[in-house]
């Protein structure tokens, strides 16, 4: 009788290792499959922060200077257009 009930036991045993090896094996595929997924929605949304930043950093330099003359200066006068960047842009 006790030689079945060993049996039993080791057979328990033998099934919730072979379970927790299966869980471990799975984990480590999903991790590998789903990780690059994640870092690459990582760096969209950390370039989106960054591009907003900028934004925000040029409307803000843009918006306290006074800039009353066009940016760019188109000179119609001759039969060829000249153009002229503003000196207020360079800095």
């Amino acid at each position: 009788m006790n030689n079945v009930r060993l049996k039993i036991k080791l057979s328990k045993k033998w099934i919730i290792i072979c379970i927790l090896i299966m869980l471990i094996l799975a984990y480590i595929v999903l991790d590998s499959t789903i990780r690059p997924t994640i870092i690459s929605l990582a760096e969209a949304k950390l370039q989106a922060i960054a591009v907003k930043a900028m934004n925000d950093a040029v409307r803000a330099t843009i918006g306290t200077s006074n800039l009353h003359t066009p940016i760019l200066y188109i000179s119609t006068k001759t039969t060829r257009a000249t153009y002229r960047l503003s000196p207020q842009i360079l800095y």
